[in-house]
């Protein structure tokens, strides 16, 4: 058929070359679409010559062809602006040339915004900014939903708050249901506030988000009500206040009940609550096998559980349906990682692919600079951390940020960022606990036992807070009261592993037994349990040979 055509193109007029590739391409036959594409250019000119150039492109990204794609866009540009070179003189390596992407009239903006998502695709700094530069071609009444998220992400990604804010609230003025521009804004709405000394304001802000959301439920609209309470929620989850998240998502009902479970099982997890994290995220998994969407967090969970055949399940699902997606790099790194994190190199190699598929996905950054600060090696680790925190400002960010430091011996920097946390999140347990950490490596006892105690006047059971008190007790020879704060009435591995050690300095082998027990009752591949109970039985045969 395609020689056939070849043969009698030159007797058919334009359109009918154009229009046999376009049905080519509405059939999904993007392959024919490109040979006949190829077969075509000799027989058109003119404005005709470009669009059918477009239409190759159309065909080759329709096959996933990204980098092919980007350069007949390219040719077409080319075109577009009366260049009257070959249409073969530029090579896939050399697609940026000084220039290119300035803002022509000639060219319709359509073309603009293909060059913009293919070199999205290829992925990259510098394909990135050219994406920017051409959204930024296209006049403002031409951009829409599509191009606002996306000129979003990638200011976000670049950590431009400012501008990622802006474009996000256009986004939502588009369609004030597109649940990406509005946890988008949510999120770099409060750094941008931030970095302007004016956090407290990102209530208020949030407020006047909710406004027009109450106003249609008001009205009788449903759904606006169910997207009101879960912009209320993204705004407890973004506020490090899970427990609040959770309380108020148990009210939400609605078809989005895969997104809001995952999101109610990492607040789970953030709370160290395992079990019932677990239990969430594999709600998620039986609704649908093939969601990404915190599966990265739920993969560190399978990993920190034992659980290595369903970690592998997960990681088979995730990269047979979305492999574009940041997640699954996470998910494939963690399962590659298996029972050790000797093999950091293979880790790193696997998480980065995460980055170009998602620039602004901050969790990418986290997880590679965990592993680097694992490894040693410190300062990579932090540069990590510093992306992750200029994309968002995020509790485990500040976290890992003032750890690495303080493995690196730099106390200034980590108090700052401490600091910086509380201020962030005044109402924050973990913020506040990892303040008064900071202090307690400075040597400064009192502040930081103020600084735990305010943690736990915010969340009786943090434990971010709790541990570092028991060692300030047991330095002062207060075991008894050390073990009574552990008491909790909703015990976590880490209290009892920490109640344990305790007992065993005590000599009181048979409670410190019981309380390992009780962790590998919660955490059946706890190591450390593991290693308690050992140390115990070589501890009890040594009394016995004594």
């Amino acid at each position: 058929k395609l020689q056939f055509l070849y043969f009698i193109g030159k007797g058919r007029a334009t359109m009918e070359v154009m229009d046999e590739v376009r049905g080519l391409l509405a059939e999904g036959q993007y392959n024919s679409a490109a040979q006949l594409c190829s077969l075509g250019l000799g027989l058109v000119e003119g404005v005709e010559a470009c669009e059918l150039l477009v239409e190759f492109g159309d065909a080759l990204q329709g096959q996933r062809q990204f980098k092919r794609a980007l350069l007949w866009y390219t040719h077409a540009l080319d075109r577009y602006r009366g260049k009257a070179s070959p249409l073969l003189d530029r090579k896939v390596a050399n697609l940026r040339q000084p220039g290119m992407n300035k803002k022509s009239a000639n060219v319709p903006p359509g073309l603009y915004e293909r060059l913009a998502f293919c070199s999205m695709e290829v992925g990259g700094d510098a394909m990135d900014n050219d994406a920017l530069e051409y959204f930024r071609c296209i006049d403002e009444g031409h951009r829409g939903l599509k191009v606002h998220v996306a000129m979003a992400g990638l200011y976000r990604g670049k950590g431009n708050v400012k501008s990622s804010s802006e474009h996000f609230l256009k986004a939502l003025q588009e369609n004030r249901y597109c649940l990406d521009a509005v946890n988008g804004y949510l999120e770099t709405l409060r750094i941008a506030l931030a970095n302007e000394g004016e956090v407290q304001m990102w209530e208020e802000s949030v407020k006047k988000i909710c406004a027009s959301y109450e106003a249609a439920a008001q009205g009788g609209s449903k759904l606006a009500k169910v997207v009101h309470q879960w912009i209320i929620m993204q705004y407890c989850k973004h506020s490090a206040k899970p427990a609040e998240a959770i309380r108020i998502a148990k009210g939400i009902r609605s078809p989005l009940n895969m997104y809001i479970t995952s999101q109610v099982a990492e607040c789970y997890y953030r709370l160290a609550k395992p079990i019932e994290a677990l239990s969430l995220f594999k709600k998620v998994r039986s609704l649908d096998p093939f969601f990404t969407v915190g599966m990265d967090i739920f993969s560190t969970l399978l990993r920190h559980l034992g659980h290595l055949n369903e970690l592998n399940k997960l990681a088979a699902d995730c990269l047979d349906a979305a492999p574009d997606s940041p997640e699954t790099w996470i998910v494939a790194s963690v399962a590659k990682s298996g029972y050790s994190d000797n093999n950091t190199d293979v880790i790193i190699e696997y998480a980065l692919k995460a980055i170009p598929l998602s620039p602004s996905f901050h969790r990418s950054y986290l997880f590679i600079a965990s592993h680097l600060v694992a490894a040693g090696r410190n300062q990579d680790a932090i540069k990590y951390y510093m992306k992750a925190l200029n994309i968002n400002r995020y509790i485990p960010s500040y976290q890992g940020i003032v750890r690495a430091y303080v493995r690196d011996k730099n106390g200034k920097a980590a108090l700052a960022y401490a600091k910086e946390a509380t201020e962030m999140f005044p109402q924050s347990a973990p913020a506040w606990a990892l303040l008064g950490q900071v202090y307690h490596c400075l040597l400064k006892v009192k502040i930081a036992r103020d600084h735990f105690n305010k943690a736990l006047a915010l969340d009786p059971q943090c434990v971010d807070a709790l541990l570092p008190l028991c060692d300030l007790d047991c330095e002062e020879g207060k075991h008894g009261k050390a073990i009574n704060r552990l008491n909790s009435e909703i015990p976590s591995e880490q209290l009892l592993l920490k109640k344990a050690a305790i007992y065993t300095a005590l000599s009181q082998h048979h409670n410190a037994e019981a309380a390992l027990q009780h962790a590998l009752q919660l955490n059946p591949n706890s190591q450390r349990a593991k290693e308690g109970l050992r140390k115990l039985a070589s501890l009890a045969t040594q009394e016995e040979e004594g």
